[in-house]
């Protein structure tokens, strides 16, 4: 065994997800796939455990998966965490507020983010290259990193009222200015790096 037997993570999941988790066979191939070992125990809580051929980086992929189903998003996208490159970001909307127990400044906050038949989340997705899931006190984002910081600091920005046209030429233009930087990577000189 590699020496991590006694490493165990634990995490609650809304049980409603856990059940299908458990139907769709997601939770097997999260098992298969990050070597660990898997137990869902009543209410949604989950014990992550090693198997033998496991690492504590497994154990941490699984994990973030795991978080990353909880808060809505597809299997698919889920498993991107599973790639170095790629990050999960969750913006907590109550906390953004003055009073923690005002819903309807809650609903406000999230219909803006959410836009007109779900618009505004759409363009950001689209314009990030990111994936965004809306539950109900929080968004969450997962893409590659400077990207989910870019949706992040948009999000933000409709969060705090400003015009989605704004927030929308705002992104493009970091989405910009990072594909640029990303380009001259290419072009410095190997020996500098």
């Amino acid at each position: 065994m590699s020496g991590n037997a006694s490493m165990k993570l634990y995490m609650v999941v809304p049980p409603e997800r856990v059940e299908q988790l458990k139907k769709s066979g997601v939770l097997d191939r999260l098992m298969d796939v990050t070597r660990t070992k898997i137990k869902v125990e009543e209410g949604g809580r989950i014990i992550i455990e090693p198997t033998e051929s496991s690492s504590p980086l497994d154990l941490m992929n699984a994990k973030n998966v795991l978080q990353a189903l909880a808060h809505g998003f597809d299997a698919d996208t889920a498993f991107l965490l599973l790639r170095e490159e790629y990050v999960m970001e969750v913006i907590d909307v109550k906390e953004a507020l003055l009073d923690h127990h005002d819903e309807k400044a809650l609903r406000r906050i999230l219909g803006r983010v959410i836009g007109k038949k779900g618009r505004a989340k759409r363009n950001i997705e689209e314009i990030a290259g990111v994936k965004v899931s809306i539950s109900d006190d929080k968004v969450a984002i997962i893409g590659e990193y400077d990207n989910v910081e870019a949706a992040k600091r948009a999000i933000g920005e409709l969060m705090e009222g400003k015009m989605h046209s704004t927030v929308y030429k705002r992104l493009e233009n970091a989405m910009r200015f990072t594909k640029r930087r990303n380009l001259m990577k290419y072009w410095e000189d190997p020996r500098e790096l």
